[in-house]
């Protein structure tokens, strides 16, 4: 675990408050941003972890305690900043260490490291020849190792100090030590003028108690009074973070850049079902008329593709329900079978009168309730890839999502399908909008790279009535499997903004959860590549220029989560894929999939969502292991450990179709040759003529291809139940 991610934990579990965590490598010191909530903590290049906790633990002691406002007032109101600083520090870290006893040994350590380290001073034998705040400073900061001895005049202060539990505490206490270190100046000042022979010339001291706050501090201010403890331990603190790095041939990290999510606009990032539906109409019908003239000018025996599309769709939804009924069937099967685990047996206090005749020999005569919970209620979301690439199997691709569509109508799941695209739009219009209008802008936010192309074409939405449903079925179908002919003006396709896809998903998701009141929404991710998309940059708000809106953004990207405060570190996630499969691993590669990772992981921080992925291996034969795909999805990069694993998936891709991988932030992730689900079921060819060892082993065969075309609808009822 790095420091960093470690004292996030901390300082989140010592706050006890959903604070915002952020590392500099710029900051010279921690500090505390009370409106935002947010803490920032130095890179330190002390790698000790006593120390960072306690570094930690101190600031978020502040971030619990110390008001900004209170302390702006004090030094307004003229109280000295040194001793103030003082006095605060040893309250707040007495109430942290009282709060949490287990930090206390980290304290201690710590103090003894960096005081090993002369962060206070240089020679341990002067440590009773400093004034008194100095040695006030050591004595609560080191404790009772330091061996500061005090007068007898000074304990009762000292005592003040401790007893500090308030701010009006630490008022009434800064002031005291303000009295008594003027009184102390007044004093030593007398005494010089009697060894110098002007004792005729001495006036009579003004009484410190009568001064007010600015006399006292004008006085200290004229002895040159400070905090040498603090001062030195002030600047050794800034000297050990990566802000003050003088190593001259030492390169410093950059600095982290700290983003969240745009707010999505989603009104004019999601093509309406209805609109879709239209162009599909209006695409298809000029398809068909060129295909109808073009099979009469060059062959009148030729028929038109897509009257032949049409019929295809007759036959493969009479095919498919075959499967959605074995599909309802499983759905139903696993979550009575749930909710029946859960049943509970209650008495009712009571008596049955069918068994008071066996009261003598059976205590239990009451009557009984069984208790069934409710089920769960589901929902499902598709986010489909419609890309350029996708072309070659966007025809098997749509033969899947109609099977699942199609069964959570059967079932009544609320659902959502949405493709991801670049190349909604008309060709001859300008398509290239203002990014305003997909994207909000503004300071932290996240910029895009493709936000003023990036689309949601909603295909299927549980607001379609059945003749709505029907039509987008039959439509997208026939534009699917008839793609290389079709003049599409709107839905081509252009490249993989996957960014930005599951960046809305982190808006989508919750709202469709909420609207239909669902426990789990399940969100299917089907694509057949990586995504070439990324995040640009961070919004700065310092310029209306667009080169100069934005901070750019490399591997030294943090995106934070709002509503959780979780923060999650791009470069380190992407980084942690290295060790995994045969990806080129240079720093884009580490970029983007960092990014994708941590747009996962705050998809997976939204309760009740499982994520899967699908991904559609176009290049693999049928039932056929692609060695090039698979390469890039193995948990290690060592050949031996690769070939076993080769081994092992070569089995499951040959018994089942498809195999599975553990991928970045998904529950479930699966690979899974195109061609493999052409076909959802081959018809069971037997004829009269066939001798009986014949009709055995092709009924043998096609059983067993029945069963295993049903294991990859088993594995996800059980992700989905």
């Amino acid at each position: 675990m790095t420091q960093s991610v470690k004292s996030d934990r901390i300082a989140k579990l010592l706050a006890t408050e959903n604070l915002t965590v952020r590392h500099s490598t710029t900051a010279k010191t921690a500090f505390f941003d009370t409106n935002s909530r947010v803490l920032t903590l130095p890179v330190y290049l002390v790698k000790n972890d006593d120390v960072h906790d306690m570094m930690t633990g101190h600031e978020v002691g502040h971030a619990l305690w110390t008001k900004a406002d209170d302390w702006l007032k004090a030094l307004t109101n003229d109280y000295d900043k040194d001793i103030l600083n003082i006095v605060e520090d040893a309250r707040i870290e007495k109430k942290i260490k009282t709060r949490y006893p287990g930090i206390v040994r980290n304290f201690i350590e710590a103090y003894k490291i960096l005081a090993g380290n002369k962060f206070f001073y240089n020679d341990e034998s002067t440590i009773n020849e400093m004034q008194f705040i100095d040695r006030v400073n050591l004595h609560f900061k080191c404790g009772m190792a330091s061996n500061v001895r005090f007068y007898a005049e000074e304990k009762p202060l000292v005592e003040m100090v401790a007893n500090c539990n308030t701010w009006k505490d630490v008022l009434k206490t800064t002031r005291a030590i303000m009295e008594f270190t003027v009184a102390q100046f007044q004093e030593e000042e007398h005494q010089e003028m009697l060894e110098d022979g002007f004792e005729d010339s001495m006036t009579e001291s003004e009484d410190v108690g009568e001064m007010s706050n600015e006399e006292l501090e004008d006085t200290l201010q004229e002895n040159n009074f400070s905090s040498e403890t603090q001062e030195r331990f002030d600047e050794s603190a800034e000297k050990m973070t990566e802000g003050n790095k003088e190593h001259r041939y030492e390169k410093t990290p950059k600095e982290l850049l700290y983003g969240r999510l745009p707010k999505a606009n989603l009104n004019n990032i999601v093509v309406s079902y209805k609109d879709v539906l239209s162009n599909l109409q209006m695409d298809l019908a000029q398809s068909s008329e060129i295909d109808r003239n073009k099979s009469e000018v060059v062959d009148n025996l030729r028929r038109p593709v897509f009257e032949q599309l049409e019929d295809d769709f007759v036959e493969f939804r009479k095919k498919t329900s075959r499967i959605v009924n074995y599909m309802v069937k499983e759905f139903e099967r696993k979550k009575a079978a749930k909710e029946y685990r859960k049943e509970s047996i209650s008495k009712t206090g009571v008596l049955d009168v069918n068994k008071l005749f066996s009261y003598k020999y059976n205590d239990d005569v009451f009557l009984k309730n069984i208790i069934k919970p409710d089920g769960k209620n589901h929902g499902m979301v598709f986010l489909l890839d419609w890309s350029a690439s996708m072309n070659r199997n966007i025809g098997v691709t749509v033969n899947q999502l109609l099977t699942l569509v199609w069964f959570c109508k059967k079932v009544n799941v609320p659902f959502e399908v949405y493709g991801f695209t670049t190349s909604y739009g008309d060709k001859q219009e300008n398509r290239y909008n203002s990014s305003e209008e997909r994207f909000a802008e503004k300071v932290g936010m996240l910029n895009y790279q493709g936000h003023n192309i990036f689309n949601l074409l909603q295909f299927f939405s549980t607001k379609m009535n059945a003749q709505e449903l029907n039509a987008m079925s039959r439509m997208i179908y026939r534009f699917a499997h008839g793609y290389r002919d079709v003049h599409t003006r709107k839905l081509g396709m252009g490249s993989t903004p996957l960014i930005e896809g599951l960046g809305c998903m982190t808006e989508i998701l919750p709202m469709i959860k909420n609207n239909y009141n669902l426990d789990i929404v399940n969100l299917f991710v089907l694509t057949d590549g990586d995504g070439n998309s990324k995040i640009y940059g961070v919004y700065n708000g310092e310029s209306t220029e667009d080169y100069n809106k934005t901070d750019p953004v490399g591997n030294n990207l943090i995106i934070e989560n709002p509503v959780t405060k979780k923060s999650h570190d791009v470069g380190e996630l992407g980084r942690s894929l290295r060790n995994q499969g045969s990806y080129n691993y240079n720093n884009s590669w580490i970029r983007v999939k960092g990014q994708e990772y941590a747009i996962l992981k705050i998809i997976k921080e939204i309760p009740g969502i499982n994520v899967i992925g699908i991904f559609l291996d176009g290049d693999a034969m049928v039932s056929r292991y692609n060695k090039r795909i698979h390469d890039k999805f193995m948990p290690s990069r060592r050949w031996s450990e690769m070939k076993q694993l080769h081994m092992k998936q070569r089995k499951e891709m040959k018994k089942f179709g498809f195999t599975t991988h553990k991928w970045m932030a998904y529950d479930a992730f699966y690979i899974i040759p195109a061609s493999t689900i052409r076909e959802l079921e081959s018809e069971l060819e037997i004829t009269s003529d066939m001798k009986p060892s014949q009709m055995k082993r092709i009924f043998g065969k096609h059983q067993k291809t029945k069963w295993e075309s049903k294991v990859f609808v088993n594995r996800l009822m059980e992700i989905i139940c």
